[in-house]
């Protein structure tokens, strides 16, 4: 079992993955390493979407979003609640944090600029489960903008199966017992991926968005 984006399994080859993605309606404009990016619309608004693959085996971990620049904190906030409300609606509530560190706090004209220098925290994780198995982690926050004084509304998919082969890749992880899969399918892969201590009453395997 894998952590769903759009409803489709964060599995196999990466190139395939954003393949998948093209066919949904969403356009690739680059490539860099393992990474391939893609614009299009999420919830009806514009993003740009990164698939990252891992270096060996060429499976798919990650999907990111990453929603405009706002020059406004108001409409960054407004973005960041829509999304995890409809996250919430899903999963249940989350993990978050969210808050400003002195000299910053909210409503005093400045949110962007503590947003920019990193004292400003707004995020609410998300810990997906099938039973007991852990599929990933959906995290969503504030975090500074491409430009100089604006922010924008990240939302990162990890897949825990495929994370951890990417640790094992890169020599962040101890191999232990793995099976290294072809670029296609990671279906001899044993590994255990739970570090988690978050309960596991979630059974949720699809999302739709």
């Amino acid at each position: 079992m894998h952590l769903p984006f759009l409803g489709i399994p964060i599995a196999g080859n990466y190139i395939s993955y954003a393949d998948t993605l093209k066919s949904l309606g969403f356009e690739e404009f680059q490539r860099d390493g393992n990474f391939i990016f893609l614009s299009g619309t999420y919830q009806d608004k514009p993003v740009k979407i990164t698939v990252g693959g891992t270096p060996r085996s060429r499976l798919v971990r990650r999907v990111s979003l990453s929603f405009p620049d706002r020059t406004s904190w108001a409409e960054v906030e407004s973005e960041y609640f829509r999304v995890k409300d409809s996250l919430t609606t899903l999963y249940g509530p989350p993990d978050t944090v969210e808050l400003f560190e002195p000299p910053f706090k909210k409503g005093d004209g400045y949110e962007i600029k503590a947003i920019e220098k990193e004292m400003c925290k707004y995020q609410s994780d998300y810990f997906i489960y099938y039973g007991a198995a852990p599929l990933g982690c959906i995290i969503l926050s504030i975090d500074p903008g491409d430009e100089d004084s604006t922010a924008q509304v990240y939302l990162l998919y990890i897949d825990s199966h495929n994370d951890e082969i990417y640790d094992i890749e890169t020599g962040q992880k101890d191999p232990d017992t793995l099976e290294y899969p072809t670029d296609s399918t990671d279906s001899t892969i044993t590994t255990n991926t739970s570090n988690s201590t978050k309960p596991t009453d979630s059974t949720s395997t699809t999302i739709t968005q």
